[in-house]
C-alpha cells in the first residue's frame, strides 16, 4: 500500500478510536484491524463493478467490451496479490512473541486476520465471476462469428444455382438453342426467381434464420 494510503489509514484510526492504544502490540493491532477495513471496502468496490458489468451483460450482451471484464481483472489480480501477502504476514504476527510485539491474544489482531482469510476466500469467488464474465463474452462472440458465417453461407446457397445459370448461358457458342428461342430470357429469369426463393424457403424450413 502507498504511504499516503497507510497515512489516510492511521489518520482514520485515529478518529474513529474511542481509547487510544497504550502499547506498541495494541497500536500495530490496531493499525491492521483498520488496514483490513479499508480493503474490505475495496472488494465491495471491486465487487459492484463486477456485478455492474454483468448486469450489463444480461441486459444487452453486445454492449459489454472486453476492456470493462479486462480491468476489473486486473484489479483483482492486484488486490490478490495483495491479499495473499497480507495472509504470510499476519500469519507470521501469529506465533510472534517478543517483548515489545505480541499480536495473538489481542482483539484487534484476530479480527484483521479474520478480514484476511475472509478477503482470501472473497477475491477466488469473485475472480470465478469474473472467469465466467469472459466464457459468456467469448461465448457471444462466437454466436455472433457463427450467425455471421451462416448469413454468408445462405447467400451463398442462393447466388451459387443462378451464377452457374448466368455462366452457362453466357458462354460464348456460336449454337445454343435457348438463344433463338423467343421467350427464352423470361423463362431464364423466372427459373433464377424461383430457384432463389426456392432456396430461402427451404433454408428457412431447416431453422437457418433461426
Amino acid at each position: 500500500m502507498p504511504v499516503e494510503g497507510l497515512y489516510e489509514t492511521v489518520d482514520h484510526v485515529m478518529r474513529n478510536s474511542t481509547t487510544p492504544p497504550g502499547t506498541a502490540s495494541s497500536l500495530v493491532a490496531t493499525l491492521l484491524a483498520g488496514l483490513s477495513s479499508r480493503t474490505l471496502d475495496t472488494l465491495d468496490e471491486l465487487g459492484a463493478r463486477v456485478l455492474d458489468v454483468q448486469e450489463r451483460m444480461d441486459r444487452d450482451p453486445d454492449g459489454v467490451e472486453v476492456d470493462d471484464i479486462q480491468k476489473q481483472s486486473t484489479a483483482i489480480r492486484t488486490l490478490e496479490g495483495i491479499v495473499g501477502e497480507r495472509v504470510v504476514v499476519f500469519d507470521r504476527l501469529r506465533v510472534l512473541e517478543t517483548p515489545t510485539l505480541d499480536l495473538a491474544g489481542l482483539g484487534e489482531f484476530r479480527m484483521a486476520l479474520a478480514d484476511a482469510l475472509y478477503l482470501d476466500r472473497a477475491i477466488d469467488r469473485l475472480e470465478k465471476h469474473v472467469t465466467e464474465l469472459r466464457v459468456r463474452f467469448a461465448t457471444n462472440q462466437q454466436d455472433r462469428t457463427n450467425h455471421r458465417l451462416a448469413v454468408l453461407t445462405v447467400l451463398s446457397t442462393v447466388f451459387l444455382p443462378l451464377t452457374l445459370m448466368a455462366g452457362v448461358w453466357g458462354m460464348n457458342f456460336e449454337f445454343m438453342p435457348e438463344l433463338g428461342y423467343r421467350y427464352a430470357y423470361p423463362i431464364a429469369l423466372g427459373a433464377m426467381v424461383v430457384i432463389a426463393i426456392g432456396s430461402i424457403a427451404y433454408l428457412r424450413s431447416r431453422g437457418w434464420f433461426d
